[in-house]
């Protein structure tokens, strides 16, 4: 099914150029975009809220760090003979992508919606580019959802 549904969605994104285009433009540039607006919401809580400015330094390491570990112990090769080189499973740019939009919404919601939409066009980006399988994404956005769940709502209420 995965394999399928990878197929089905990079084969869209071939043959409707638009699409095609908006997701290479996703996998090229949405880190950038990703890394300004998670530290552009870090120079916002260095003047507003130092106590929760730990949690959003935090919770996105301590995601980044386990997706890591779980990559490199499944060691699953990237769709279409790892053409991109490293590990596919699970999707780092989804789980850092996920965590950055949870860490948003955990510090203004109005700016956490439209980082969450960008952060699941990102994923789906990665999959209609070929680079990650669907599962590899659902994985990253579930990592992230998991420590960001305990991180951002419920641990600054209980520390």
């Amino acid at each position: 099914m995965d394999t399928r549904v990878l197929t089905f969605l990079f084969n869209c994104a071939r043959r409707i150029k638009p699409v095609g285009a908006v997701s290479d433009f996703l996998c090229k540039y949405s880190s950038a975009a990703f890394f300004l607006i998670y530290y552009a919401g870090a120079v916002h809580l260095i003047f507003t809220d130092i106590r929760a400015l730990i949690f959003y330094l935090v919770v996105p390491f301590c995601t980044l760090a386990a997706s890591w570990i779980i990559k490199n112990a499944v060691k699953r090769k990237r769709p279409f003979n790892g053409e991109k080189g490293g590990y596919s499973f699970p999707s780092n740019h989804s789980a850092s992508a996920g965590i950055i939009a949870f860490a948003c919404l955990f510090i203004n919601t109005g700016f956490g919606v439209p980082v969450s939409v960008f952060a699941l066009l990102t994923g789906t980006s990665r999959v209609t580019a070929g680079i990650h399988y669907p599962s590899d994404i659902l994985a990253g956005f579930a990592l992230s959802t998991l420590f960001a769940v305990p991180g951002f709502y419920i641990l600054p209420f209980v520390i």
